[in-house]
This record gives structure tokens, C-alpha cells and sequence, in this order.
């Protein structure tokens, strides 16, 4: 929490200050506070803990403290704050005033960034594959340990970080306003320069493989970029890209750790001294010291006789209870007077490997030798001077490495050591060839002779594919060592896409739901559940959920299947093992007198009837307490005690069962399986008692469940991924006519020719596009009609207009005629001159209202062609209100903005709208009221926004659908043509008129103009 706080503290701090000073100071403010933070988190030991926590399986990861686990994680979580930060705070610019130099270098700089991150990105796969010691299983990717599991968290962790870098380079790019020719000199410059990075990097890939990717890379970035349509198409691409780059990189790093790890093992089995194997032939040699039988066995020993016989009897059993030394080699133990003499020439013909103990009541001097012409062959010789006798005796001993066998239940409970301490051995078959012939071998892959390919490389280190098994071949003096493994084919890349594919879409969906309520990502990413899913996506989303939803269920089936029918498979073989046990062991009792039937006698089955039936056997006595077992070391060290289970020894005592099962035995915290059954006499006498453990390691169980998970995996991942694109196509194919449809609705007008559709299949689709098409042509001839009527209409209304606006002049112009005729004869010549003034002054003023209303009937009908130029608005606006402001009955109130607002037109059309607007205003201000206009400038949303209010009358509801009609005015006088002209005006140059009113307190009318653009 301390942390958490800290990390939030720098963010705010950050923050705080690109507001307050400039967003450089707050990035470099970010960078101390990450590496300060960086540097407390591995000073306090947080990763080591972190490493402790997570590394539940003990995995190595000491290797190089800088690649653990703890500390790449610590490393890309740092480098994802820093890159979110960067991207929602440094905001983008445009590059226009650079030179043309200029751009195409910041371009090859961002180009480089992408190359370099696309390195780092190699280098964070490479380190924990190969430097942190975390352990991989590819072959099962249902098999990995948390450890791995967080691995791969890390890795798409830095999977967002490297596609977060890429798109926000590209981004800007973008802005450069760079040619396609230019762009390409930039990526070929960013090239030049990182090509020293690559050449260093180690990444393992040749550098043309290198310069491809990075330019199919950058290609389709572009191409992303350019397209500016995020889809759950463009979304699959990336993850399929980002899944098959990372599992090619994992897969890559996977082969070259598994190569290194099996040259160490080859290394390892040729010139690593078994100090195992003398630790315990130590072990072996205090318990022989310390055994008093076998010290009065030795001392009686003064000629061969039976009890030599039982001595060395004896002491091999000491070695045989040791599971290293006899599941590792085949021993032979003589007393030294008796030792032929190919084993002295072995002993003289060996390195000394001299050690020395002492006893309470004994000293031996033992001396290991290797011998020189076999590998894991060694020559013990002991020398024992017994406590209280002058007498010595020289025990020597032989160890030949045996074939390996199988593991027992026992020591597969305890992980019992590999051969030699060398980790990872189990999980590979090796041979070791002096010359050409077979010295030692695990696994049953290899020939007695050396196989030809073999020798065809002669390089010391080499890999050799041969028989359908990866061999990696070490060549010494006249060895050579072959650790072999199965190919994994094309399933081993195949199920690791698949996981890495199925975790990152786990990933994104967690992001977006993230992003969709918490905004964490930036916009430019679009990255959100749209709850609003047209039908295309909503198409998309259900076949994908469905086949998501169809893998949980069969999963889940599968494992439920699985799981009941290899328990009761792993009761069946536990039983028929026990009862074959049992059988077997009756034989051998019966053949014995009973009353010779003693602990030793039952001793001896142990080691027969385990090699039979390759499994642990512990006898128990009557009572109950253990006789003897195949690891007795396990009851020795008080792992299990030393009796029967007290449930299974009461069951088969008092009851007739042949057999009884124990699910839930337990050593420890290890829980497993155990069968016990009487070994009975003639007369269904019990005289012993048999264990048998089973562990489900040997069980098929957990490798056929995973194993088939993994499949069904892959399986289902192709499926999703060939659904994805067919549910794309056929949602495309469907919506598609349907979003033209729309598309055709949304552009449909009357009047006017509207395009028909073609749809060839006879479908849902083909009768709605038909639909479609009828009711074009159905709704073109009504429009024909309906423009023919509002035509009539409109000259018949237009004749009426026209008629009684020229009736208004002519009446005064008739009755001053009318006036003229009857004075005419009744005055004298003087007297008719101002009559005729005032005659002629009234006709002509009545004409020139006839030419104006002619004028305006013909300005309505057809507007001059415009002029348009760059208008600054606020100007405009001041010029028109100076006009009008002298009034002294009218308070003018102008409000304009400082800023300079632009707008592209014509300076008369604009002229002619104001005016009118403004003669409205005043038109509509009652002579009983002090008059008030308001004109305001402003913009918003990309719109200068002219906005005229008055204190007016305001419109009468039943009269607001007209205010724009042609002939329509609320005056005595006038066309009623000043705002519709405005109106025509106004949309022509793709703005709008509109009012909101209230009666009898006033109107305010809006006048919107698109603002001028330098594009």
C-alpha cells in the first residue's frame, strides 16, 4: 500500500505540473519519480519477496537477480505507467511549419523508436525464456506453474506497451503531411540507423529476417493508422499478429534454453564426479560400522564358510534400502581375499577418491576409484579395524550404471534426486558412445552402435534430428554424449499461439471493460464495450461468445469425464496390481513350513515380488508392524510410521476381504493411494500383511486431461478464429445492403430523382430492397404530382400577392387622376400647376413602389450570383449595428468576441441578412414600449452564431410554422419576402435561420454560418 500510494503521489505530482509550468518539466518530473521509485522497490527487497511469493514450485530463478520475475514485471509495469502518462498527457501538434528535412527526420525517428521497441520486446521474451530461470512447459501449456502463468502476464503487458509506442509514433507521423515517397526515405533511414541495434541485439534472427518484420510491421501500421475505422475485425488482426510474433519468439528462446540445458546435462553425465554416490557409500559405511551382527559376522570370517556367504548378503541389503544407489547401478559387493581378478584390475586401473571416517567403535579407510574405460563405473574398497579385535576385513565394492528404470511410487512422492544432482535430467533419454560403441544409455532409443548421423557433424556442440528425436550431440576426446528428446512438431507452436491468443483476448475484453467505465486508456485507442452494438457487431459478438461459451462447457465436461473415469481406471489397476501381488506372494509362503515362516524369510519377498510387479512393497507383520520394504529409508526417517494403516489392518483382520483400497494415505502432507491385502497360509491363515502405494503421478490422468485441453485449445482457437471471419463476412454481407438502405433513406428527398438498389438473391433482404425500390418509384410520381399542385399553389397565392400589393398604388394613383379630371375645367392655367405637381409627385411615388415590389418578386425568384470572399464576421456585424444604433426610441446592445471570427461568403448576401433580421426586430417593438435589441456573436461546435433579440410582440404560436413562408408578414406594408429570402440564403451556404419566442415579451432569431477553414 505504501507503494501504491507513492506511485499515485508521483502520477498527481506530474500531473500538477505540466498544468502549472510546460508538459516537458512534467514528464521529466515523472521520470525521477519512476526511477526513484524503481530504485526503493529493489533496495527494500519487494521483488525478492515478490520472487518468494509467486515462485510457488521452488523455480530457479537465481540465475541473474536482474532478469527474475519480480523485477521484468517491476520493469514493463514502469514502462506501461510511463507510456500511459505520455500518451494522454503530451499532446499532439501539427508539423506544417517544419521544412520538408525536417519532418522526414522526426518521421525516421519515430520509425527507429518502433525498430527499437520491436528489440526490446525480442530482449524481454529472450530474457525470460533463457536468464530468469522460470520454468516453461510448452508441450502442455495447461502444465505451467503460476510462475509461468505470470510470465505471460508480463509479456502481453509489454505486448500493449510496444503496440502503445507503434500507434502513437505512427500517430504522428501521420501529422507530418509526408508523400508515400517520403515516408519511404524516412523508414529506409530508420533502418540505416538501428541496423547497428540489430546487429548487437542477440535477438537469434538473421538480419534480413529482422528488416522484413520490421517493415511488414510499420506497413501495416500505416495501413491501420490510415484506415482510421477501429472493428472487431482490425481487432483480431492484431491479436493473431502480436500472438504468432510472441509465440514465435517464445518458441524460438524455448528451443536455444532447451539446447543450452541439454548440453549442460551432456557435460554434466561426462565429467561431474557422482558425489552423490559417495555421500552415499558414506551413508551406507556407518551403518555397517555401527551394525553389530555384521560385526560379529566379521569377525567370525577367518575362512569362507556360510557366514561370509551371509555378510555379504548383508551388506547388500544395506545397499539395496539405499533407492539412489539401487535404482542408479548394479552393485557387487566382495571381500577383498575373495575379489577375482578382473575386479582388482578395475580397482588398480581407476583415479583414487580417497575419504576417511571415524567411528565410535570402528575406523574405516575407504578409497573410490572411477575406472578409466566406462563412465559411472567405480571400484569401492573398505578397510575395517574393528574395535575390539586385532582383526580388520576389506569389503569392496563395484557400481556399474544400470539402465535406468522407472521410478518408483515412493520416490516419486519424495522427488527423490536425479541421477548426479543434474536438474531437468529425468525429462530426457541420453547415450553415452566411447568410439562407436554403446557404454551407458537411458531410454530404450538407442542402437548398440553409434548411429551414423552422429558422426556426420564433427563440431563439438550440434543438434541432430534423427529418428523422429531432437539429439543434441557432445563430442570429448573419444566420447560423445547424446541428450535426445521426442519432436514436438508443429503442436508445440501451435498450443502456445493458442494460449498466447486466448490470453489476449481475455486481456482486451478486461480492458475495454475497464476502459469503457474508468477511461484509463487513451482516446485514440478506442478501446470500449459499446453498449449500443449495431447489428453487425451484435452478429459478430454471438458467434464469437458462442464458441467461447461452447470450449467452457466441453472443457468443463471433459475434465469432469476425465477425472471419474481415470479414478475408477486407477482403482482397477491398483486392485489387480495388489491381487497379483497377493497371489504371487501365497505361492512363495506356501512353499515354506509354517512354522519356519520367520521376519526374514517375509523379508526376502520384498525385493522379488518389487522387481516382478515394478512397484514399493511393504510387508507387515501379524501385528501389524512393518517387517521390511523396498524404501525402508522412508520409515527410518520417520516419514510413515512403522505400522500398517489401523482402518486397513482392523478391516482385514477381522473381516474376509481380500483386498483393501485407502484413498486418502498420507506421508506428510502428500496425499495417495494404497492397497492393502493378507498374504494367507494353507488353512486362510494370515501371516503377513502387503502394502502397495500408488501415486497419480504415474497415472495418465493429468497428462490426457491437459493434453486434450490443449488440443481442444487449439481447436477451438482456428475455430474461433475461421468464425471470426466468416461471422465478419456474413454480418458484412448482411448489413451491408442494409447500411446503403439506410444510407439511401437518410439522402431520400422529394422532388428529386432517388436512386434504386440491385439486389440479385431472393431473400428477406431481396423483397425489402424491393420494397424499396417500389416505393422510390411510387413516391416519385407522387412528388411529381405534388410539386405540379404546390406549383398551381404557389402562382396562384404568388397572382394573389402580386395582385393586391400592385392594387395598394394603383388607387391613390386613380383617384388623383380622378381629382385631376374635375379641376381640370373649374381652374385657370395658374391655378392647375400645383395641382398637376401634386398629381405627378403622387404617380410618380406610387410608380416607384410598383418597380420596388417588381424588384423583390424578382430578387425572390433569383438571387444574384455570389461573390464570395473571407469575411471577418465581428466587422461585419459593428458596420451594420452602427447604422442602426442612432436611433434615440431603440437601445442597441452589441456583443462580439475578442477573437477574430472567420466566415467565407458573400458580403452583400450577409448585408442583406443582417438587415433584415434587424428591420424585423424593430417591426415587431409596439410604439408604446421602449425598445431593446440585443445582436451577440459567438460560435460553437465549428458554427459562427449570430444571435438578434428584441422585446417585442413576439409570434403568436398559430403563426410560427409560417414566419418563413413566402408571402407571409405581420405588417400593413411589405412582400413578407425579407425572411424567406434570408432563409435561402442562409442554407445555400450551408447554415440555418431559426427563432425561439415568447408572446408578448419578445423573439430571438439565430443566424448560423459554417466558420472558415484554411483547408
Amino acid at each position: 500500500m505504501a507503494f501504491l500510494s507513492l506511485a499515485l503521489t508521483v502520477h498527481h505530482v506530474a500531473r500538477i505540473t505540466i498544468k502549472r509550468w510546460s508538459v516537458i518539466a512534467g514528464i521529466a518530473v515523472l521520470i525521477v519519480g519512476i526511477v526513484v521509485f524503481r530504485l526503493l522497490i529493489s533496495t527494500s527487497g519487494l521483488i525478492d519477496q515478490f520472487n518468494d511469493i509467486v515462485l510457488l514450485e521452488k523455480a530457479d530463478t537465481t540465475g541473474n537477480r536482474d532478469h527474475s520475475l519480480g523485477s521484468i514485471l517491476a520493469n514493463i509495469l514502469m514502462l506501461f505507467w510511463f507510456l500511459l502518462f505520455m500518451y494522454r498527457q503530451f499532446k499532439r501538434g501539427a508539423f506544417q511549419p517544419m521544412s520538408l528535412f525536417g519532418r522526414i527526420a522526426l518521421a525516421s525517428a519515430n520509425h527507429f523508436s518502433i525498430l527499437i521497441a520491436m528489440v526490446m520486446f525480442s530482449g524481454v521474451c529472450k530474457a525470460l525464456l533463457t536468464e530468469s530461470g522460470i520454468p516453461f512447459d510448452f508441450d502442455s501449456v495447461f502444465n505451467m506453474q503460476v510462475s509461468s502463468f505470470l510470465a505471460f502476464v508480463g509479456i502481453i503487458l509489454f505486448m500493449l506497451v510496444f503496440f502503445m509506442v507503434s500507434h502513437r509514433m505512427t500517430l504522428t507521423i501521420k501529422l507530418l503531411g509526408l508523400t508515400q515517397n517520403q515516408r519511404f526515405v524516412s523508414i529506409g533511414a530508420a533502418f540505416i540507423v538501428v541496423s547497428p541495434f540489430f546487429y548487437q541485439s542477440e535477438t537469434g534472427f538473421s538480419l534480413p529476417l529482422l528488416y522484413l518484420a520490421g517493415l511488414a510491421y510499420i506497413l501495416l501500421f500505416e495501413f491501420f493508422v490510415e484506415s482510421n475505422k477501429p472493428s472487431i475485425a482490425w481487432l483480431l488482426i492484431w491479436i493473431v499478429l502480436f500472438s504468432g510474433l510472441t509465440s514465435t519468439l517464445l518458441f524460438k528462446y524455448s528451443k536455444d534454453r532447451d539446447l543450452a540445458t541439454r548440453e549442460t546435462i551432456a557435460k554434466s553425465l561426462l565429467h561431474t564426479e557422482d558425489t552423490l554416490l559417495f555421500k552415499k557409500t558414506s551413508d551406507i559405511t556407518v551403518q555397517i560400522s555401527q551394525d553389530a551382527r555384521l560385526k560379529s559376522i566379521l569377525l567370525s570370517c577367518t575362512e569362507r564358510s556360510d557366514a561370509e556367504a551371509e555378510l555379504l548378503k548383508s551388506i547388500q541389503n544395506h545397499i539395496d534400502q539405499n533407492n539412489y544407489i539401487s535404482d542408479a547401478y548394479l552393485v557387487q559387493v566382495r571381500l577383498d581375499r575373495y575379489v577375482d581378478q578382473k575386479f582388482d584390475e578395475l580397482v588398480k586401473g581407476g583415479r583414487d577418491l580417497k575419504f576417511t571416517t571415524v567411528f565410535k567403535d570402528s575406523t574405516y579407510t575407504g578409497v573410490v576409484r572411477k575406472l578409466q574405460d566406462k563412465p559411472h563405473h567405480y571400484a569401492y574398497k573398505a578397510t575395517y579395524d574393528l574395535y575390539d579385535s586385532e582383526k580388520s576385513a576389506n569389503v569392496c565394492i563395484s557400481y556399474s550404471r544400470r539402465n535406468v528404470s522407472q521410478q518408483t511410487e515412493f520416490s516419486s512422492l519424495l522427488n527423490v534426486s536425479s541421477f548426479k544432482n543434474i536438474p531437468l535430467l529425468d525429462a530426457y533419454d541420453y547415450s553415452i558412445y566411447k568410439g562407436t560403441v554403446l557404454q551407458e544409455s537411458k531410454g530404450s532409443h538407442f542402437s548398440r552402435s553409434i548411429p551414423l548421423p552422429f558422426l556426420r557433424n564433427i563440431d563439438p556442440v550440434s543438434e541432430v534430428i534423427y529418428n523422429s528425436r531432437s539429439h543434441l550431440i557432445y563430442r570429448s576426446n573419444d566420447y560423445l554424449v547424446a541428450v535426445s528428446k521426442p519432436l514436438s512438431g508443429l503442436m508445440k507452436p501451435i498450443s502456445l499461439f493458442s494460449y498466447l491468443f486466448g490470453l489476449l483476448v481475455l486481456t482486451v475484453f478486461i480492458l475495454a471493460f475497464v476502459n469503457t467505465y474508468f477511461k484509463v486508456l487513451p482516446d485514440q485507442l478506442r478501446l470500449e464495450i459499446n453498449r449500443k452494438l449495431s447489428l453487425r457487431n451484435k452478429i459478430q459478438l454471438a458467434v464469437l461468445v458462442l464458441i467461447m461459451f461452447s470450449f467452457i462447457i466441453v472443457g468443463i465436461v471433459t475434465v469432469f469425464y476425465f477425472s471419474n473415469t481415470s479414478e475408477q481406471n486407477d482403482k482397477e489397476r491398483l486392485q489387480n496390481k495388489a491381487l497379483s501381488v497377493q497371489f504371487d506372494a501365497q505361492n512363495k509362503v506356501q512353499s515354506v513350513p509354517l512354522d519356519q515362516i520367520q521376519p526374514e524369510i517375509l523379508s526376502e519377498l520384498v525385493p522379488a515380488l518389487s522387481k516382478i510387479h515394478q512397484t514399493d512393497i511393504s510387508i507387515f507383520g501379524q501385528d501389524g508392524h512393518l517387517i521390511h520394504s523396498t524404501d525402508i529409508e522412508i520409515f527410518q526417517n520417520k516419514f510413515l510410521a512403522g505400522y500398517m494403516n489401523p482402518l486397513a489392518f482392523q478391516t482385514l483382520r477381522r473381516g474376509n476381504q481380500a483386498l483393501y483400497i485407502n484413498d486418502q494415505e498420507a506421508m506428510g502432507n502428500l496425499i495417495y493411494k494404497a492397497a492393502f491385502v493378507p498374504i494367507r497360509y494353507t488353512g486362510n491363515r494370515i501371516v503377513a500383511y502387503v502394502s502397495l502405494p500408488y501415486s497419480n503421478k504415474f497415472s495418465d490422468q493429468k497428462s490426457n486431461v491437459k493434453s486434450f485441453m490443449g488440443t481442444l485449445l487449439n481447436v477451438y482457437v482456428f475455430l474461433l478464429m475461421i468464425a471470426g471471419g466468416i461471422a465478419i463476412a456474413v454480418s458484412n454481407s448482411i448489413t451491408r445492403p442494409i447500411t446503403v438502405l439506410g444510407d439511401k433513406l437518410k439522402a431520400f428527398k422529394l422532388g428529386r430523382s432517388n436512386e434504386r438498389l440491385d439486389w440479385k438473391n431472393n431473400d428477406e433482404l431481396g423483397e425489402l430492397i424491393k420494397e424499396y425500390n417500389k416505393m422510390v418509384e411510387q413516391l416519385d410520381q407522387s412528388a411529381e404530382l405534388l410539386a405540379q399542385n404546390e406549383r398551381e399553389v404557389a402562382w396562384r397565392e404568388m397572382a394573389k400577392q402580386v395582385a393586391h400589393e400592385i392594387k395598394n398604388p394603383l388607387t391613390p394613383m386613380k383617384l388623383s387622376i380622378q381629382h385631376l379630371q374635375l379641376k381640370i375645367n373649374d381652374l385657370s392655367l395658374d391655378d392647375m400647376k400645383p395641382l398637376i405637381s401634386r398629381v405627378s409627385t403622387t404617380l410618380i411615388e406610387q410608380i416607384d413602389n410598383l418597380n420596388r415590389i417588381a424588384s423583390e418578386f424578382s430578387n425572390f425568384s433569383k438571387l444574384p450570383e455570389p461573390d464570395n470572399e473571407k469575411i471577418i464576421l465581428n466587422d461585419l456585424i459593428a458596420s451594420v449595428h452602427d447604422l442602426f444604433r442612432k436611433r434615440e426610441d431603440i437601445i442597441f446592445n452589441l456583443y462580439v468576441p475578442i477573437d477574430e471570427i472567420y466566415i467565407f461568403a458573400d458580403r452583400s448576401h450577409m448585408l442583406r441578412i443582417l438587415n433584415n433580421l434587424i428591420k424585423n426586430a424593430l417591426q415587431s417593438i409596439p410604439e408604446d414600449r421602449k425598445g431593446k435589441i440585443n445582436i451577440k456573436l459567438y460560435t460553437k461546435n465549428g458554427y459562427a452564431i449570430i444571435q438578434v433579440s428584441d422585446n417585442g410582440t413576439g409570434i403568436p404560436k398559430s403563426m410560427q410554422d409560417k414566419v418563413f413562408y413566402p408571402n407571409f408578414t405581420t405588417k400593413s406594408s411589405g412582400t413578407g419576402l425579407g425572411l424567406a429570402i434570408s432563409k435561402d440564403i442562409s442554407e445555400a451556404y450551408g447554415g440555418r435561420i431559426y427563432f425561439t419566442t415568447i408572446e408578448n415579451k419578445g423573439t430571438d432569431f439565430y443566424f448560423e454560418m459554417p466558420l472558415f477553414m484554411n483547408s
